[in-house]
């Protein structure tokens, strides 16, 4: 029997919101990582940031997209896509 089933991401927060001190242009980001689970168990699932600033990177003020991507042995994906905002 074929997995046609892609594995999920449990908590993908659509929006993460960060402040620049008053004197700088730029802060350093900070999250958890979204979590992933599959139909088939976790073994043969792979999940990595695919595009935008990693966690613990200094980011200049400004909009981002953060991707993650999971995929399980039968090569079905989901994404995870986070709005990043660094404000003043």
């Amino acid at each position: 029997m074929t997995d046609v089933t892609p594995p999920m991401y449990a908590e993908c927060p659509s929006l993460l919101v960060f402040y620049a001190d008053k004197s700088h242009d730029f802060t350093t980001v900070n999250w958890q990582e979204p979590l992933h689970s599959d139909n088939a168990g976790l073994a043969g699932t792979v999940a990595r940031q695919v595009r935008g600033p990693s966690p613990g990177t200094v980011v200049q003020v400004g909009e981002y997209t953060v991707v993650y991507q999971a995929w399980d042995s039968e090569n079905n994906t989901s994404n995870c896509e986070i709005q990043l905002a660094v404000k003043r």
